[in-house]
């Protein structure tokens, strides 16, 4: 995405002769400025790293409020985040908790956790390798 600012600039040249006005120019700059390769990967980053994050919180939201897998929308979300969430299963002695209707996915509350603190991880390592100029 590229911003465009433009602006006028006017500037005065004062004459040797103080009885006359001084010269007024004014010109007009259109100044076209794009996010760096660094600011690029850092948006990217955040993008995917925040489809993941909506995945899981999808599917922790999910079980817990008891919706039925045979929903082709509720079978689609847990496929897309199941290989997601998989990685951390076993992290915890319990993967979920359950009480009556209530399901509480620990092994999503894990992945949500681990993928956030990766997303950090990974957008410092960016950051380091950043150069911005102003």
């Amino acid at each position: 995405m590229a911003y465009q600012d433009e602006h006028t600039v006017v500037t005065q040249r004062p004459l040797r002769d103080e009885s006359v006005a001084p010269i007024v120019t004014e010109r007009r700059e259109t100044i076209t400025r794009r996010p760096s390769g660094g600011e690029l990967l850092r948006r990217i980053a955040i993008l995917v790293f925040g489809i993941v994050q909506v995945l899981i919180a999808l599917r922790f939201l999910l079980e817990l409020v008891g919706a039925q897998p045979g929903n082709s929308l509720v079978h689609g979300i847990m496929l897309l985040s199941d290989p997601l969430v998989r990685p951390f299963a076993g992290i915890l002695s319990t993967g979920s908790l359950q009480s009556g209707d209530l399901t509480v996915d620990i092994t999503a509350i894990v992945a949500f956790v681990g993928y956030t603190i990766l997303e950090l991880i990974v957008l410092w390592a960016i950051n380091i390798f950043r150069r911005e100029t102003p």
